[in-house]
């Protein structure tokens, strides 16, 4: 058996515990005590996701910046290695 089948064979076994894990959690009961220690809210609303068109942009400048600051110290350290006086 080839090591790439084992594998498989091994992801198959760790999902096939995760899903028994997941049944025996579901099983068990979870309505609310009324304890003062348990908090539920019913109310959820969507906020959205991912990034404004603006927002985006920002980010792309952001990691662009980013970029061209990595390269220009890399090149400031080759030139300090070099013995240049910045």
């Amino acid at each position: 058996m080839s090591t790439l089948a084992v594998a498989g064979l091994m992801r198959a076994g760790e999902h096939a515990a995760l899903r028994e894990e997941r049944a025996e959690y579901r099983s068990v009961d979870t309505e609310p005590t009324g304890s003062p220690a348990v908090a539920t809210d019913s109310n959820w609303r969507y906020v959205g996701s991912g990034y404004t068109a603006g927002a985006a942009l920002l980010a792309a400048g952001i990691a662009e910046d980013r970029v061209i600051s990595r390269q220009l110290a890399r090149e400031a350290m080759e030139d300090e290695g070099r013995g240049w006086e910045l």
